[in-house]
């Protein structure tokens, strides 16, 4: 009887474990995936800011504006008014106010200027001070550096360093991601209209990695280009692999769309996510 007992007890353990990790694995099955796109969005958003704020600047290399770039925007400051280097600081409410995309932005972007920003060597070393998007709040280091031109097309490498994109909220909803990533970037359409950003198109190629919110690392491969439009809230095209530990790739694909939606696919079926 005491090791009938025993027997029991033991096959209840395992059956406790088995259904802990068939638990975890249901939290994970898109969560990567997911986690992935929306850092990948946030920090191509921040880019998009800065780019369009830059080639607007009357001294930073834009036409001549006296209207802030969007109505969410408290302020901008260059330090020094002329030369090189030099620090752009875009500032948004403190408490946080709505920009025309429909997106709330608080806190504040910094960008160090190395040089001016359409020549070769010029980097851009991008910062944060408190900063969210809605309810992310993003912390790390970006650096856009200009590699010159290819085919007429400049081209730039995305540098993400110890990034960590949270968003405070009860139960599933907490997202706790770690992200680095490494990319080329061609500034396509819109690069023969400079003083136009509205119309530019940025396409990606690269690695990334990190770690979602339960504690899954993972890595990210692009294997169709990333494409990000200035005048669309969502990065449009592009295929990536994502490989995590114990589980299987995923396959995600944005599916030409401008609506925050992406499918998912492993083993034999396919989910679908909307990142914010």
């Amino acid at each position: 009887m005491k090791f009938r007992t025993i027997s029991i007890l033991f096959a209840l353990a395992v059956l406790a474990v088995s259904c802990r990790d068939s638990e975890r694995n249901n939290e994970d099955q898109t969560t990567s995936s997911y986690e992935f796109a929306r850092a990948e969005n946030a920090f191509f958003d921040v880019w998009k800011t800065v780019h369009s704020t830059i080639l607007k600047d009357t001294v930073l290399g834009g036409a001549d504006t006296t209207l802030p770039p969007d109505v969410c925007v408290d302020s901008i400051r260059r330090y020094p008014d002329v030369g090189y280097p030099a620090q752009l600081v875009i500032y948004f409410s403190p408490k946080g106010s709505v920009c025309s995309d429909g997106r709330t932005r608080a806190g504040n972007i910094v960008a160090n200027i190395s040089r001016p920003y359409m020549d070769v060597n010029s980097l851009v070393t991008i910062t944060f001070d408190d900063y969210f998007s809605d309810d992310l709040e993003l912390t790390g280091e970006m650096m856009i550096h200009n590699f010159g031109d290819s085919a007429l097309l400049p081209v730039f490498r995305k540098t993400i360093t110890d990034a960590w994109l949270v968003r405070e909220a009860p139960g599933n909803k907490r997202q706790e991601t770690y992200f680095n990533s490494q990319e080329s970037v061609v500034w396509g359409e819109g690069a023969d209209t400079p003083n136009e950003p509205e119309d530019d198109e940025l396409r990606a190629y690269g690695f990334a990695s990190g770690r979602n919110t339960f504690g899954v690392f993972f890595e990210a491969t692009i294997t169709d280009q990333i494409t990000t439009r200035l005048n669309c809230l969502y990065d449009n095209t592009g295929k990536v692999t994502i490989e995590q530990e114990n589980l299987a790739d995923r396959y995600l694909d944005y599916e030409s769309g401008c609506d925050g939606k992406l499918s998912v696919s492993f083993y034999n079926t396919t989910e679908y996510i909307t990142i914010p």
